[in-house]
């Protein structure tokens, strides 16, 4: 998996205090001393080499151990590392610095703190600077990864839901055009025609991320027209308004179909007037629809269907908590309303 370039970033910047601090130290080094001296001058290597092979020999036991869930011998080394450091110190900044005669010591003076204090403080920031960060840039890849594994199975579980939708719009349709196929014949292959031209939309339009609105009203009006075809104007009443709607605005494919299909599911009666009223409202970036429909008075009953689990499950996939869906049920009357933003979808 390539990094991206924001975590290289980082990672360089979060390691700059373990680069900077020997580099002052370097530096204070020079300003602090007024001679040349040769002793001093090889203190002062052996310092440098010793945080060199410290650094060096944490980064192979963090990658060798830690990394490798071997903790408890990390830190085993760890301690063993910081041990064999300070003895070295020790001896580096008092034993061999004892050598050096009081003229020398006057000629080239050490300003500040002991140096073995500062030397030991300077490998404890080593130590724990190194693992810290490369346990964070570590954390940052392991984040990175599972959000690229989060972001595949929402597609996928994604593309498993259209799939559902499919065979259930297909199984719903051609239930409507089989109660023609006796009756009106006529009728009946004209609903085939729209059948195909719908599907054709579901197809090829219900794979994209976003279609245009206005495409997805124009697939949802010839669906109540194909659908209230099967009625005459005195069994069954449809009440349909927009406001807002204009170019440049997309939503998910078939998201509101689910709604209206619902509504002529379980709001058109063959035994009774029905009445079924929905609206579309754009406002603010967001768009919302309602829908209202009587309970039909029905001898069949209609089991409980797939699409409005699909719907609110495809709906956390795609805008996470950015939606409302809501249901309205009393003893004769059932409303939904789903609101989404516009032009937008993870």
């Amino acid at each position: 998996m390539a990094e991206s370039k924001y975590t290289r970033i980082l990672f360089y910047i979060t390691y700059a205090p373990v680069v900077l601090v020997p580099a002052f130290y370097v530096l204070a080094y020079f300003v602090g001393q007024s001679g040349d001296d040769a002793l001093i001058d090889t203190q002062f290597m052996r310092s440098m080499i010793s945080f060199v092979v410290l650094f060096v020999a944490n980064m192979v036991m963090i990658r060798r151990l830690f990394i490798r869930k071997h903790r408890m011998l990390y830190f085993v080394c760890l301690a063993l590392l910081f041990t064999v450091f300070t003895a070295f110190t020790y001896y580096n900044d008092f034993v061999d610095g004892s050598m050096l005669s009081a003229a020398a010591r006057t000629k080239s003076p050490r300003l500040g703190p002991n140096p073995f204090i500062v030397d030991l403080f300077i490998g404890m920031l080593i130590l724990s600077s190194s693992l810290a960060i490369d346990i964070f840039y570590r954390y940052m890849q392991e984040s990175k990864r599972n959000s690229e594994l989060e972001k595949e199975r929402m597609s996928q579980e994604l593309s498993y839901l259209r799939a559902q939708l499919d065979p259930h719009f297909a199984m719903n349709m051609l239930n409507n055009i089989h109660g023609l196929v006796e009756t009106e014949p006529a009728k009946a292959q004209d609903m085939i025609m729209e059948l195909s031209r719908l599907m054709r939309y579901v197809l090829y339009e219900g794979t994209k991320k976003l279609v245009p609105l206005s495409t997805e009203t124009d697939f949802l009006r010839s669906y109540i027209k194909v659908i209230s075809s099967r009625y005459s104007d005195k069994k069954l009443t449809v009440t349909t308004t927009s406001s807002g709607v204009k170019a440049g605005l997309s939503v998910p494919p078939l998201l509101f179909f689910v709604l209206v299909e619902n509504a002529f599911k379980h709001g058109v009666s063959y035994w009774a007037k029905s009445e079924i009223s929905m609206s579309l409202d754009v406002k603010d970036g967001f768009v919302t629809l309602r829908t209202h429909n009587y309970k039909k008075i029905d001898k069949r009953n209609t089991p409980p269907g797939i699409g409005l689990s699909n719907l609110r499950r495809r709906l956390d996939l795609l805008f996470g908590n950015r939606y409302t869906l809501e249901f309205t049920e009393d003893a004769d009357s059932f409303s939904a309303m789903l609101k989404i933003p516009a032009n937008e979808a993870n």
